[in-house]
């Protein structure tokens, strides 16, 4: 049964996207409205069955995602299609609330195939370009809450993107940026300096990739077992399903198929597992690349940029980027296997720091109660998260003045959430004064040639002091 109310947001959708040519602009216009679906009356919801698989906010529902745009944008079953598992089982099934050649157009120009699944001559799919934008650590590089991704082909960057609000936002909103060639440049110097320090380096790698062939080789055997119990479940619940399918209630029909749903996650995952044979690729790039390894120091620079991406792979489990404070970010470095027996962590400063949010009312407040008589620190630690260049050009914009001349001979960019990374605030503001000074300025916790770290960190407490 159609419900009017909605089928008629969704000609609207068809329209709309026909009109604008692409999804983003329409996915902008609908997370501008308070809502797109209308919440149904209660008379509605006795007469009709509704499936709903989306955002609920106040007045109705708004898919979730851009994908789930697109997901509407391209279902036949808007055409009278019957639809079984993402395959167009019939068409003409059921009366249709989208005109076919409207339906066709949006689809072949998101799709850029017909309904048969088969290329459209002439229609070119977006795809992966050769001269996207590239950087060392893509596809390694990461935050603490998921993937870094490189944007920009001319001027790289590696982005966060990430939605402020659940359900408001469709689009991604970017919350982290910075320049490739920072991170970039920090972690090929590295691989130079512990390659230098290390000769043997390649005996590494090569006993790296082995411990990785042996723990596959283990993994697959634990895998196959698990997931010929999750394949036995999935057919148990389907001979379930086929047998009691005429009493079945909605609710009994949605919990099976969640947990049909859930099994073969689980399924893909195994799979996946499976056929992964990371210790294969590592192998062929070992060879491939054994000009380069043989002296890293004197070939790694001149080298292209998918070479430096397939060394860096090959010789990083993992890295991190986490923002510590406005100017300081860290790169935490695990390398594979024997190579280093410690993760590498570096502190890196950024000159301009991290994007100043907006002032807030509570904010202004401490700038007018400080600002005309406070000396700079007391102003400065009640704005922790601010310079005081950025006090100085909000004050301008309030209209404030200083009363007095306070004598304080400390640098204008620097925040004491920038002095909070280091315990000694001594130590903290020397370092961020010669941080302040310097291009690119990069502090490793440890020097490139220690493998064990416990004689560096005791040198250095007494070196200090500590």
């Amino acid at each position: 049964m159609v419900y009017e109310p909605w089928a008629k947001v969704i000609r609207w959708l068809y329209e709309r996207f026909q009109e604008l040519g692409s999804v983003y602009p329409l996915a902008r216009e609908v997370e501008a409205m308070p809502y797109l679906f209308p919440d149904p009356s209660a008379d509605d919801l006795l007469r009709y069955t509704f499936k709903i698989h989306m955002t609920k906010v106040p007045g109705g529902f708004k898919p979730a995602t851009v994908d789930a745009i697109r997901y509407i944008l391209t279902n036949p079953v808007y055409i009278g299609a019957w639809v079984y598992d993402d395959a167009m089982v019939r068409e003409n099934n059921h009366p249709a609330i989208v005109d076919r050649e409207l339906f066709l157009a949006c689809y072949h120009k998101i799709t850029g195939r017909n309904l048969q699944g088969e290329p459209l001559p002439g229609i070119e799919r977006r795809r992966l370009h050769h001269d996207s934008a590239q950087a060392v650590l893509k596809y390694i590089l990461r935050d603490p809450s998921g993937p870094l991704y490189v944007m920009h082909a001319k001027h790289p960057n590696y982005i966060r993107a990430e939605r402020a609000t659940e359900g408001q936002e469709l689009l991604m909103r970017w919350t982290f940026s910075i320049s490739t060639h920072v991170i970039d440049d920090v972690f090929l110097a590295r691989v130079k300096d512990l390659a230098i320090n290390d000769q043997h380096l390649g005996e590494h790698i090569k006993a790296s990739i082995a411990e990785l062939e042996e723990r596959h080789t283990e993994s697959v055997i634990s895998v196959d077992e698990h997931l010929a119990h999750v394949r036995t479940e999935i057919e148990k619940t389907m001979a379930l399903l086929y047998d009691n399918i005429l009493n079945l209630t909605p609710q009994d029909k949605q919990r099976y198929n969640g947990i049909l749903e859930g099994l073969r996650a689980r399924e893909a995952e195994l799979v996946a597992v499976q056929e992964n044979s990371l210790h294969e690729s590592l192998q062929d790039d070992m060879q491939e690349l054994s000009d380069i390894l043989a002296d890293i120091p004197a070939h790694l620079d001149s080298c292209t940029m998918e070479r430096k991406q397939r060394v860096a792979h090959l010789l990083v489990e993992s890295a991190t980027l986490e923002e510590l404070s406005v100017h300081w970010v860290g790169l935490t470095i695990v390398w594979r296997g024997p190579l280093a027996n410690r993760p590498d962590v570096c502190l890196i400063w950024r000159q301009h720091g991290a994007r100043s949010n907006t002032w807030t009312a509570e904010e202004d407040a401490i700038v007018t109660e400080h600002y005309p008589k406070t000396d700079k620190w007391t102003m400065l630690e009640a704005l922790p998260n601010r310079t005081w260049n950025m006090v100085y050009q909000r004050a301008l914009t309030l209209g404030l003045h200083r009363s007095a001349y306070i004598q304080a001979p400390l640098p204008d960019n620097f925040t004491v959430s920038d002095l909070r990374i280091f315990p000694d605030r001594d130590i903290a503001m020397s370092i961020v004064s010669e941080a302040i000074n310097q291009r690119g300025y990069v502090r490793w916790l440890y020097s490139a040639g220690v493998a064990q770290p416990a004689r560096e960190i005791g040198a250095s407490e007494l070196e200090s002091g500590g």
